[in-house]
């Protein structure tokens, strides 16, 4: 039964206003994440360096999500090591370094 039909109007008017803000781009609804199980020293040591940066554990861990999202993928770091010209020819490390041991 819809909440206007409950008298509910203002509740009703409310929800309809959050469903429209959360889908305009600027207004996006922010995701939650839960992790469960977490061990007890884990979590003591986190909120621990929240509480040494002046953050809430929520901020924090924020953060540090915001800090591993920006991370590139190592796939991606990978690609990006071998598409570039490193200024010397394929193999010469290689070598370079069995004449080093060879000379020992």
């Amino acid at each position: 039964m819809p909440l206007r039909s409950l008298g509910l109007i203002a509740i009703d008017e409310f929800f309809l206003r959050l469903q429209s803000a959360c889908q305009t781009p600027s207004h996006a609804c922010m995701k939650t994440i839960q992790i469960r199980g977490v061990p007890d020293e884990v979590y003591a040591s986190l909120r621990s360096r929240a509480a040494l940066v002046g953050l809430s554990l929520s901020e924090y861990m924020l953060r540090e999500a915001e800090r591993i999202a920006r991370r590139p993928e190592l796939a991606d770091s990978i690609r990006h090591a071998q598409d570039r010209s490193w200024g010397v020819a394929a193999g010469t490390g290689v070598s370079v370094l069995r004449s080093l041991r060879d000379e020992r």
